[in-house]
């Protein structure tokens, strides 16, 4: 994935210290972006999560 946005948005680069830089950069991007999508799917579901009545008076 990071890869892809690496290559479509940021293009080739002139040198290997460039390349290495737009990789980091887009594979922590992709990484948060990938880490807040996995939180939100975490959230929805354990509010959908109801706790059971209890038997007790």
């Amino acid at each position: 994935m990071s890869a892809f946005f690496n290559g479509t948005l940021v293009g080739l680069p002139s040198d290997e210290v460039a390349n290495t830089v737009n990789h980091a950069v887009t594979g922590l991007a992709s990484g948060f972006f990938a880490g807040f999508i996995g939180l939100l799917v975490h959230l929805r579901r354990s509010s959908t999560e109801r706790p059971r009545p209890t038997d007790t008076p």
